[in-house]
């Protein structure tokens, strides 16, 4: 990590403030009302995603740089229950066709979320159980997490309009959000866990032996996953009240697909789950 910093340079990161102003500036151009919420997913969820929200408009960039690319769908407004959010989908850490992406590329959904105005952070993705009592087919609610990834996005200059140098991190995912949460949904009768979530490199992720899934149990991991952490660190350094969900697609060493769920009824149980998730974040005060 110490070897990230040393090769950022000014230039670079000045580069990085320009397009997401440039990014954000366009958006808030285009839109009467930024949503107040705004939700990432991670390519395992996008059939998630289409099932539960009707699209009111596709962001498509005028801007180009070396971040994102012009004529791309940037973000959707959708729509869910007469509620509406920004949302960002699809974001492959490892994409076979573009390479790696880079911890910048990575945070700028988010750092453009915090530069249009939205307050409230939802992320959520897929993972797998390292315990027994975390089944697949289930919702997780993030309660924490532990960053393997070895790397930040908060590495390199700190832009301080953007947050402070070192951001509280003790409690990542909100505390308040996640306590009403759970009692909602626990009066609709849905099970639930709360978890830590793990975030390891993808090229690990379906090759974890049993001596790394032990030593991912003992230092306090539920399940394993290889996204999401990035960004609320982002989220949290902008402020931005956060809370995360992981869909638990199977149990760690059977390996997940991290792009559908072949088993429908859990694909269902997520969705429900979802709505009601949203509808209680947009309500909570």
């Amino acid at each position: 990590m110490s070897q990230d910093t040393h090769r950022v340079v000014p230039v670079e990161m000045e580069s990085y403030v320009s397009a997401v102003e440039s990014i954000a500036e366009e958006i808030k151009g285009r839109v009467s009302r930024v949503p107040s919420v705004g939700i990432l997913f991670g390519a395992g969820l996008s059939e998630v995603l289409d099932d539960v929200f009707e699209v009111e408009e596709q962001l498509v960039l005028n801007v180009e740089n070396e971040f994102v690319k012009a004529d791309s769908v940037f973000a959707t407004i959708r729509i869910c229950d007469a509620v509406r959010f920004f949302c960002v989908e699809g974001r492959a850490y490892d994409n076979p066709a573009a390479g790696a992406m880079t911890m910048k590329q990575v945070s700028l959904p988010v750092r453009v979320m915090g530069a249009i105005g939205v307050e409230s952070f939802v992320v959520g993705g897929v993972g797998c159980s390292i315990r027994p009592e975390v089944q697949p087919g289930e919702v997780c609610i993030l309660s924490d997490h532990i960053n393997l990834l070895g790397n930040s996005p908060l590495v390199g200059a700190n832009i301080d309009t953007w947050g402070p140098r070192f951001p509280d991190m003790t409690e990542p995912y909100d505390l308040a959000l996640r306590q009403h949460s759970i009692r909602v949904l626990k009066g609709h009768g849905i099970r639930l866990h709360e978890c830590v979530l793990s975030a390891i490199p993808q090229a690990s992720f379906n090759a974890l032996d049993s001596i790394e899934q032990e030593f991912l149990r003992k230092i306090g991991a539920d399940i394993v996953g290889f996204d999401t952490v990035p960004e609320v660190i982002t989220a949290r350094h902008m402020d931005l009240r956060v809370f995360g969900f992981s869909c638990v697609e199977g149990n760690c060493g059977e390996g997940i697909s991290s792009s559908h769920f072949q088993d429908q009824a859990a694909k269902h149980r997520v969705q429900s789950v979802f709505k009601t998730l949203l509808n209680t974040i947009t309500s909570f005060n």
